[in-house]
């Protein structure tokens, strides 16, 4: 942890987006340690094939730039690694990922990467659990996160977007074991072990309950950098005109020491109190009593093309497609007591076939209503 955090607000209306960028790594304070790494390891947010024009993946342009950004540098181990909540080859197909390697970029899914097991130092969930080798091997990790809400975690900023290098079929187990645990679990090996810059992309963010695959656009317009991603993701919850402390895995790593709040940190450019925007968030007690909440996903049959990727994700095998099907009559069904309400299905669902309902126990909303928790 840096005992002073520095975070920088731009806005990219102001100037092109290389020298916002090159603009954040001088204000944090990191060109030293962009030029004492062998490898850098860039982790973006593509978790689906959606376009970053709707909120919902990295933006390409801030990746290419920090990539000719490094070339300049003298980088020339640099990997933009991701593991997609769907298939990741056809994920970076879609979004057109693989062009990076033009750049001298090595493009990596991880899903098809080496893994190493490693030590979690907070093991609130996790005691150990594995990583990429191209993450392991790193000397600088540089996250880049879409700035977006989430219906379990309520936002999702760089400290969630580093779920994403554990392995696909362990992350739906997690959602449902405790999720912001495992996410404070696996960024505390990171932070004690590597250099990380955060810049978050919120040129265009993602608001409402059912992030972090749909939902309504934001245009923010701005990048959001710093040399600690707990400092970052503090500065950018208030600009979502959200409490920092209603955020679970954010309040849980500022508890252990593993980054700053906003007050032991040093803004540059914007100042956050004039860039605050109020985004419609997930129901902050519905994500605190996230295990006692019962999210039965359904399918809205006139939006389904039966492309099966809600059945290929499910860790429980609780959805079938009927031998039955017609176009008249899509019959996608869940088996309820197999599902523990991951919503992975709903995540990789690009054309909105899929939602939830939510029940929980009627003492549970009685003592929700009685109390301000």
């Amino acid at each position: 942890m840096n005992k002073v955090s520095k975070v920088c607000i731009k806005k990219v209306t102001n100037m092109p987006i290389n020298r916002v960028i090159y603009d954040i790594f001088k204000k944090i304070d990191v060109i030293d340690w962009i030029k004492n790494s062998k490898k850098v390891l860039i982790k973006p947010n593509f978790a689906c094939s959606i376009s970053t024009e709707k909120g919902v993946t990295t933006d390409l342009r801030i990746i290419t730039n920090i990539i000719k950004i490094l070339n300049v540098i003298g980088i020339d181990d640099i990997i933009v690694g991701e593991s997609s909540i769907m298939e990741t080859h056809k994920v970076f197909q879609d979004l057109g990922i693989y062009e990076l390697e033009k750049l001298g970029a090595k493009v990596v899914n991880f899903d098809n990467d080496r893994w190493v097991t490693v030590e979690s130092t907070t093991k609130l969930l996790l005691d150990k659990f594995k990583i990429p080798k191209s993450v392991f091997t790193s000397d600088l990790i540089i996250d880049v996160p879409k700035m977006k809400t989430h219906g379990s975690t309520m936002l999702t900023l760089g400290l969630k977007n580093f779920f994403g290098i554990l392995k696909s079929s362990e992350r739906a187990k997690y959602h449902f074991l405790g999720l912001d645990n495992a996410i404070v679990d696996v960024f505390s090996y990171l932070v004690m072990n590597k250099k990380i810059i955060s810049i978050v992309d919120a040129i265009h963010a993602l608001e409402g309950p059912f992030g972090p695959t749909k939902g309504r656009v934001v245009d923010m317009n701005l990048i959001i950098g710093g040399n600690d991603v707990v400092a970052t993701d503090y500065v950018c919850s208030i600009l979502m005109g959200c409490n920092p402390k209603k955020v679970r895995h954010l309040a849980i790593s500022k508890r252990l020491k593993l980054g700053n709040d906003i007050k032991n940190t040093e803004l540059f450019g914007e100042h956050p109190k004039n860039l605050i925007r109020k985004f419609n968030l997930p129901s902050y007690h519905l994500s605190y009593f996230y295990r006692y909440i019962k999210r039965m996903p359904y399918v809205r049959p006139e939006r389904c093309n039966l492309c099966r990727r809600c059945v290929q994700v499910c860790p429980k095998n609780a959805i079938t497609i009927s031998r039955k099907f017609n176009h008249h009559n899509k019959q996608i069904k869940f088996d309820y007591s197999k599902c523990f309400s991951c919503l992975t299905c709903c995540e990789v669902c690009n054309y909105g076939a899929l939602d939830y309902k939510l029940t929980f126990p009627f003492s549970l909303i009685q003592r929700t209503l009685r109390h301000d928790i």
